[in-house]
């Protein structure tokens, strides 16, 4: 059972985003827009930016960027379901379901989602130890960033590493991971 579409509209359309925003970042005004320290890297500077109108933050720091409700997953490593409870939690609203959509309970869908998982794990150990994490720093992201967006790197022998990890072939191959 999901989070009705109302819902989430109800969400991503509430008009005092600051109050999100607020919730986790002090806020002064400039201007027409908000400025505070980014929480998602260390600075003695404000370049965190809340543009109230268009529901938007962005870092001019770490580039970090979204509206109200990827700020609230990226800011507790939500969910986008989890991150609508947490956002409809702090203010107040009541979150409807619904019924029609059932969660992934089969044993191929448990089966894809921990090869998935497996793998995400393994791409962001791989990127630690590949010139591809240098590149991005070079790029101007930082690791709360690269984290925070699930940045990792795909080594040649993944697939091998992964099913010496456990993780069944047959899985790979419906998570799209492998082609036969």
């Amino acid at each position: 059972m999901g989070i009705s579409q109302e819902s989430i509209d109800e969400i991503r359309q509430y008009s005092d985003v600051l109050r999100i925003f607020q919730a986790y970042v002090s806020l002064k005004k400039r201007g027409k827009h908000y400025l505070g320290l980014c929480p998602f890297h260390s600075e003695k500077t404000p370049s965190f930016n809340v543009n109230v109108e268009k529901k938007m933050f962005y870092c001019f720091g770490c580039q970090a960027s979204g509206d109200h409700i990827s700020f609230v997953q990226q800011i507790e490593n939500l969910s986008f379901p989890e991150a609508i409870e947490e956002i409809a939690s702090l203010l107040g609203i009541v979150v409807t379901k619904d019924e029609s959509k059932s969660p992934l309970v089969s044993g191929d869908s448990l089966a894809i989602i921990e090869a998935l998982s497996k793998a995400q794990d393994f791409f962001r150990q791989s990127l630690d130890t590949s010139q591809a994490k240098a590149y991005l720093e070079k790029r101007g992201l930082c690791d709360p960033m690269m984290e925070a967006f699930g940045l990792g790197y795909a080594k040649k022998e993944a697939s091998q590493q992964l099913i010496a990890g456990g993780v069944s072939k047959k899985a790979l191959l419906d998570a799209g991971l492998l082609i036969d």
